[in-house]
């Protein structure tokens, strides 16, 4: 049986003082707090990429983003035989899960997410890059609204 549990969490527009942990007085992340406190923290990390699907690719498969394809966000589509760190984990008997925004490919295959492209070409899901399980989304999903912001609704 394993003994140690491994998350990794990465937040896209998330600041190094937007956490309790880290000091903030006014948002409250009594959870994170809890992980920080009782697990290991790796306090100097540097993003693979100027964006957020380059960066979550090379934390993936420890290579450049150039190397797997990925250099701009929610282009292209991690290949099938990048080794990946839930690849690895999985052979050392972990289960592994991917929660959040992929961008990494597509999540149907008849959908490119941009005009004039071949639909089937960039269909990656995180299901079919050795994930066992997953609730994986297009796009970033706004944690909170800003008090002015509107809402928008639409109607089918």
């Amino acid at each position: 049986m394993l003994a140690t549990n491994i998350i990794l969490i990465m937040c896209v527009d998330r600041g190094y003082g937007s956490v309790g942990f880290n000091g903030n007085p006014i948002i409250q992340t009594p959870s994170l707090d809890r992980l920080a406190v009782n697990g290991i923290r790796f306090l100097r990390f540097y993003a693979g990429g100027p964006v957020c699907s380059p960066t979550r690719g090379t934390c993936l498969t420890g290579r450049h983003d150039f190397r797997y394809g990925i250099t701009h966000a929610n282009r292209g589509h991690l290949p099938a035989q990048e080794i990946t760190l839930a690849r690895v984990l999985k052979s050392h008997g972990y289960t592994t899960g991917h929660f959040g925004k992929w961008h990494l490919g597509t999540l149907a295959p008849n959908y490119s997410g941009k005009p004039n492209r071949a639909l089937a070409r960039n269909y990656a899901p995180p299901w079919e890059r050795d994930y066992d399980v997953s609730l994986a989304t297009k796009y970033a999903v706004p944690s909170w609204v800003r008090p002015s912001a509107s809402i928008m609704t639409t109607s089918d």
